[in-house]
C-alpha cells in the first residue's frame, strides 16, 4: 500500500500538482490497492507513512522529470500495453518515447520476476509492432524509487542474453504457442 501511495504522490507531482493531496494520493492509492483481492487498505494515513510516500514520490518525481529534459521526451504516466491472444492489454507505469519504464520500491534488488514482466511488455509491443497497431518497445529502464538504483537496457541487447539464440520472430512464435488457443485434446 505505501508503494501506492509513493507513486500516487510522484504521479500527482509529474502532473503539476503544486502540492501534495494527501487526502486525493490516498483516495487513489486505495482504489488502485483494491484490485488486488488480498489488499487491505489502512484505516488512516500516519505521519511517518506521509514521510515515507513524499520522500520516494520526490525521488521518482526528480528522476523521471530529470530524464525526460535530458532525452527531449515527454513523459507518459502509465503507457498502454497491448493484449496478445488471451492476454488482456493493461498498462505501464511510464515512458519516455520508445523507452518502459517500470517502477520496483523495494529493499530487495531486482528479480528475475520483473525481468519477466519487461520482457513481456516488450513481446507484447513486438507482436502489435508486427501486427501495424503500435511500435516496438526500444529499451526499458528498472527503477526502484525507494532506493533510486536502476537497470537501463535497450531489449535488442537484453534479447541476445535472454534468447538462447532466437531471433525476434522465433521468440514470437514460441510465445504464441505458449499463449495461443488450443482445442481440447481428449
Amino acid at each position: 500500500m505505501l508503494f501506492e501511495l509513493s507513486y500516487t504522490v510522484g504521479e500527482s507531482l509529474l502532473r503539476g500538482a503544486p502540492s501534495i493531496d494527501w487526502d486525493h494520493c490516498f483516495a487513489e492509492a486505495v482504489k488502485r490497492q483494491s484490485v488486488y483481492f488480498d489488499a487491505h487498505p489502512p484505516g488512516q494515513l500516519g505521519q511517518a507513512d506521509k514521510v515515507i510516500a513524499e520522500t520516494v514520490g520526490r525521488n521518482l518525481w526528480r528522476n523521471l522529470s530529470d530524464w525526460g529534459r535530458t532525452r527531449n521526451e515527454p513523459l507518459v504516466i502509465r503507457p498502454a500495453i497491448p493484449g496478445f491472444e488471451w492476454v488482456s492489454s493493461g498498462q505501464g507505469d511510464f515512458s519516455l518515447g520508445r523507452t518502459l519504464i517500470e517502477v520496483k520500491n523495494t529493499v530487495k534488488r531486482f528479480s528475475a520476476a520483473d525481468y519477466r514482466q519487461v520482457a513481456i511488455y516488450w513481446l507484447l509491443s513486438y507482436a502489435s509492432a508486427i501486427e501495424g497497431r503500435d511500435e516496438e518497445w526500444h529499451d526499458f529502464i528498472l527503477f526502484n524509487a525507494r532506493s533510486g538504483e536502476l537497470v537501463s537496457m535497450t531489449y535488442d541487447a537484453f534479447l541476445k542474453v535472454i534468447s538462447s539464440g532466437r531471433t525476434k520472430v522465433e521468440i514470437l512464435q514460441l510465445f504464441q504457442t505458449l499463449v495461443g488457443n488450443r482445442t481440447d485434446q481428449r
